[in-house]
């Protein structure tokens, strides 16, 4: 069937004119009634074959568009010819803008400029000099604005602006910029309302150590240096080993200075031995080529009673299975202990290669929380801990599919169902559309976003914190309604967990009037906490288990869906009692005053991802080349690193900047010979 659009003369249609139709070519023009047969006939498949003509133009036009991020390689040969020669235009466009805008900056500056004599000059000198006592008042000595108003105010004094020495702070600040975008940095720089450092200058402190995948003494080295190992006292040397991985792009760059590839898989020098013997032991007729990385494992040595949070090392990787695992933490635990280092703790999440990394250390049938440390010089346990943040996210994820989502839970204890639909119904009462209630409300953080998940919203570790929260709870008590009691004591109990397993600070929980989230000192309060939950928090993990196993009249299958998930429940054990040992084990050493159980979350190398992420003003996935060279910048930057708005974490707002007086390494420049 041939058809074609008829523009030559206006058709009428109930009562409205159209200027175009569509025809078959057999159409019969001139009828009684308002279309021939065979139009009749063929309209319905015209109409759509219409509409598919239509929507492929509009493809067509949308992936040969400038604004398109479809690939090249994925373009037909006119839509690529077409968007090139877009492009070009655009370019050429562009360039005629930027001139004309040049031209007109000449013009102002030439009609409406001033110049700057040099009496001016030494009147600016003047004044910041005068100035410079109402700083001091205002600003703290070592406060970093005090310290950024007497550089600038050297740097004018200076007449060959080479001679500064750049306090740290100033290093670190400008490199915390520089990693946001280069280019607002270089802008900043050359519009000389402050005078900063050059990117030359930043790359000679960036690159004192080569950026590279794996293990580095150069990285020791500046790891002792950060924590300034040979003068801190011995309980300051307890520190966390926290591990994650984040999925990066699938890339090769190469690498001028060392002439590799960079992208491949890497992970240790005996795990990638080891792959590829059992490759080459693999009866193949074609040889295994090397695997391009997808993921990248990144370890990070967080300060148990110190702010420490360094970027130690990081593997290229695709899919990492327990025994791999096993080889890298205890590298990165033996090579800590040489430096000096008290490893305490291992922190990671609930990924099927963690949890066979820990059942690898299992002795007999007993839950494995711990083990012991060879590489220690004293008797010290090593203790494993499941990342309490996604645990709660976890639980809230189970208690959501529960008769919610994708149905695929049915919680219920004491004959009593934990359901989702009681939380929607309490949002709709107080929060909803419908609700009656104005002004104030028990629910004041309870959301449509807490309620409807979805596959970003389930990853915020804040939406499931407030879901299992009080509030919650009070708002269920406030009901008093006879179907949600376990409901509530469920949400009560979880809240208390993730308050205990949440500590951050002194004075948190006289704010928050939550004495859940104090401090963890040698006191009777913290036993009783502790107490709490070993012999309340756990009991009421094996109650419900117990009573899942016995509903006899339901399959294996139908009683697992009444609990938690397996996978829960066990890293909520193993958190509890590796964290109650530990608590227990910190606050008898010496000079232990406090324990902050945040110390031991993942919180730190999810911010690290969510700084890679913000390189360059957004870098969602980063190659492996500009993860390593952006985890050196990072580790140069320490504390200054400006920290994420967004990802699964909250932000942290740090009052005070600690000022670190210590010089920077810095490369040493080799000049040219002639």
């Amino acid at each position: 069937m041939v058809a074609f659009i008829d523009s030559f003369f206006p058709v009428m249609f109930e009562d409205e004119m159209y200027s175009r139709t569509l025809r078959c070519n057999e159409c019969e023009l001139l009828v009684t009634n308002n279309r021939c047969d065979t139009c009749k006939q063929y309209r319905c498949t015209l109409r759509a074959l219409h509409s598919q003509w239509l929507r492929q133009q509009k493809k067509t036009a949308n992936h040969a568009s400038i604004s398109s991020h479809t690939n090249f390689r994925y373009l037909k040969t006119p839509e690529r010819q077409q968007r090139i020669r877009r492009l070009r235009n655009e370019i050429v466009n562009k360039r005629k803008e930027v001139e004309r805008l040049k031209s007109y900056v000449n013009v102002a500056t030439e009609q409406h400029g001033i110049y700057i004599e040099e009496a001016l000059e030494k009147d600016i000198k003047q004044i910041m000099e005068e100035k410079s006592n109402e700083i001091r008042k205002t600003y703290q000595a070592d406060s970093f604005q005090c310290i950024f108003w007497n550089q600038q105010l050297e740097l004018l004094k200076l007449k060959d602006k080479r001679q500064i020495r750049w306090h740290p702070m100033i290093i670190r600040w400008c490199l915390s910029l520089k990693l946001l975008s280069s280019a607002s940095y270089h802008a900043l720089r050359s519009s000389n309302l402050v005078i900063l450092p050059s990117e030359r200058t930043l790359r000679d402190y960036t690159n004192i150590v080569k950026a590279k995948t794996g293990f580095s003494t150069g990285i020791d080295a500046q790891l002792c240096h950060e924590a300034n190992i040979d003068s801190i006292p011995d309980h300051e040397k307890y520190v966390c080993l926290v591990f994650d991985e984040v999925k990066i792009k699938e890339d090769l760059v190469f690498d001028k200075h060392s002439l590799e590839l960079v992208g491949f898989v890497q992970i240790g020098d005996i795990n990638t031995h080891l792959s590829k013997f059992e490759s080459c032991s693999m009866p193949q007729k074609t040889p295994v080529a090397p695997q391009l990385a997808t993921h990248m494992l990144s370890f990070m040595v967080s300060g148990i009673m110190t702010d420490l949070q360094f970027p130690y090392v990081s593997f290229p990787c695709s899919t990492i299975c327990g025994d791999q695992l096993y080889s890298m933490v205890w590298g990165c635990i033996r090579r800590l202990e040489t430096c000096g280092f008290k490893v305490l703790a291992v922190t990671c999440d609930g990924a099927s290669s963690n949890r066979t990394f820990m059942k690898l250390h299992q002795s007999g049938d007993n839950l494995t929380y711990k083990t012991i440390n060879p590489y220690a010089n004293e008797d010290r346990p090593l203790f494993f801990i499941s990342d309490p943040s996604h645990l709660i996210k976890t639980v809230r994820n189970c208690w959501a599919n529960s008769y919610g989502h994708s149905y695929t839970r049915k919680l219920k204890i004491n004959g009593q169902d934990i359901s989702w639909q009681h939380l929607v119904d309490l949002y709709k009462a107080h929060r909803g559309p419908d609700c009656a209630t104005l002004g104030l409300s028990i629910l004041p953080k309870l959301k449509w976003e807490h309620i409807e998940l979805n596959s970003y919203s389930k990853m915020r570790v804040d939406l499931a914190a407030q879901v299992l929260s009080t509030t919650v709870a009070e708002a269920f008590a406030y009901e008093n309604s006879p179907h949600t009691k376990e409901t509530e004591r469920f949400v009560r109990i979880f809240d208390k967990f993730f308050d205990l397993m949440n500590t951050r600070n002194t004075k948190e929980f006289v704010l928050k009037r939550k004495p859940n989230l104090a401090p963890y000192i040698n006191n009777p309060e913290t036993e009783e906490r502790l107490k709490w939950l070993q012999d309340v928090f756990l009991p009421y993990l094996d109650e419900w288990e117990a009573y899942a196993h016995a509903q006899e009249h339901l399959s294996s299958a139908e009683q697992i869906k009444l609990c938690l998930s397996q996978e829960t429940l066990q890293g909520l054990r193993i958190t509890v009692h590796a964290f109650i040992e530990l608590v227990r084990y910190l606050l008898k050493q010496p000079r232990v005053v406090y324990v902050l159980s945040a110390k031991l979350s993942q919180d730190c190398v999810e911010s690290f991802f969510g700084k890679q992420r913000m390189r360059g003003g957004y870098c969602e996935n980063p190659n492996v080349s500009s993860f390593i060279s952006g985890a050196q910048s990072l580790r140069v930057q320490s504390s200054t690193a400006i920290q994420p708005r967004t990802g699964n974490c909250r932000l942290r707002v740090v009052d005070d900047v600690c000022i670190d007086d210590r010089p920077l390494p810095k490369r040493k420049r080799i000049s040219k010979k002639k």
